[in-house]
């Protein structure tokens, strides 16, 4: 589905980036969304939405290469065809996402980097292992629903983000909640800085002023993001939003995935295309 009415929300900055970085043209984008929308609809194996946002986001992603970004929508279509369980029917109300949101497992905290990169923070163990051994499918669910949302941004896409990783908290228990798999996954989608205690480090990446009040210093009276609890309040706030949640029924639809029965031939299967070169 073509969608015209598409305006860039990036700021200036994150334009040039995109297209320093990303190879992102603007006057070529909409072009390579549709050599992108017309190789979609000509692959009957592959179910996936065609909107410009999605192809887009897809699009940043491979930086703008069509064949890193036709493997990418391939493997996506597989894995979710794989596990509809947890990348299908993404709802930011839904109760078991709002009790994983209010452990604090992740903090978005406000404000970006002097590179415009999102900041974050993850507490590895303020979930209780105990509670979640039984909805592990509902754990891995809430922490995609959490990346897909912070992915629908365009700032984020352009400027990606920088978490704090906080294990003060996580225990062998934590550690025996994932199957040796399933770490690996984990850890081959996130790129971990151990921060450990060292706070004086951490303020150098991460201001003060951008920090929970969990994480200051006691004598420390400035501006800050708020406790834990009201940081959670106003994620859950944003993330049940109506645009947010139609974006992400939109990737999430069930209806998408990957049918390898009609999987055409190498023979058979649709020529390459690739972005314009200047010279």
């Amino acid at each position: 589905m073509s969608d015209d009415s598409y305006v860039t929300t990036l700021c200036p900055a994150s334009i040039k980036k995109a297209q320093e970085e990303l190879n992102e043209d603007p006057e070529n984008r909409a072009g390579a969304i549709q050599t992108l929308r017309q190789w979609l609809l000509k692959q009957e194996h592959l179910r996936f939405p065609t909107e410009t946002r999605v192809l887009l986001m897809f699009l940043r992603h491979a930086k703008f290469s069509q064949l890193k970004v036709r493997s990418t929508i391939e493997k996506f279509c597989q894995a979710k065809q794989l596990h509809q369980d947890v990348f299908s029917n993404l709802d930011p109300s839904d109760e078991m996402f709002i009790q994983f949101i209010k452990t604090g497992i992740w903090l978005v905290l406000p404000g970006r980097s002097e590179d415009g990169a999102i900041r974050l923070i993850n507490r590895a163990g303020a979930y209780n292992p105990a509670v979640w051994k039984t909805n592990k499918v509902a754990w891995f669910k809430s922490t995609y629903l959490f990346w897909q949302y912070i992915s629908l941004s365009e700032e984020n896409q352009v400027n990606g983000y920088r978490f704090l990783a906080d294990f003060s908290e996580f225990t062998m228990a934590h550690q025996r909640f994932f199957t040796m798999d399933e770490m690996k996954w984990l850890l081959k989608r996130f790129q971990v800085v151990m921060e450990g205690r060292n706070l004086e480090r951490v303020y150098q990446v991460f201001p003060m002023e951008c920090l929970p009040e969990e994480y200051l210093p006691d004598d420390y009276k400035g501006p800050n993001a708020g406790t834990i609890d009201q940081i959670t309040d106003r994620m859950l706030a944003e993330m049940q939003q109506a645009g947010i949640f139609r974006q992400l029924s939109v990737i999430s639809d069930p209806r998408w995935g990957y049918d390898a029965a009609l999987e055409p031939k190498d023979e058979n299967k649709v020529q390459g295309s690739f972005r314009m070169l200047k010279w």
